[in-house]
């Protein structure tokens, strides 16, 4: 966490719990590919995806998008 905001990362409404919480869907996801038997690569790929692919994570990180975006259009 320290190194996100050394980054300049600064938490608005709702960031830090979902960024808690795609940390434990990677680590769940992660640790379920490698119980199967995949390479470690290859979970680290498939974590990546499945957490990407959760409905808060995605709309999160679309909104983000969206508001950068607009900012550098210059769009209020």
């Amino acid at each position: 966490m320290s190194r996100l905001v050394s980054l300049g990362w600064r938490p608005y409404d709702g960031e830090v719990p979902a960024l808690l919480y795609g940390m434990a869907l990677f680590v769940r996801a992660y640790n379920e590919q490698r119980d199967i038997g995949c390479e470690i690569e290859n979970s680290i790929d498939l974590a990546y995806a499945t957490t990407l692919n959760h409905p808060v994570i995605s709309k999160l990180v679309a909104a983000k998008t969206g508001a950068a975006l607009d900012a550098a259009a210059g769009v209020e």
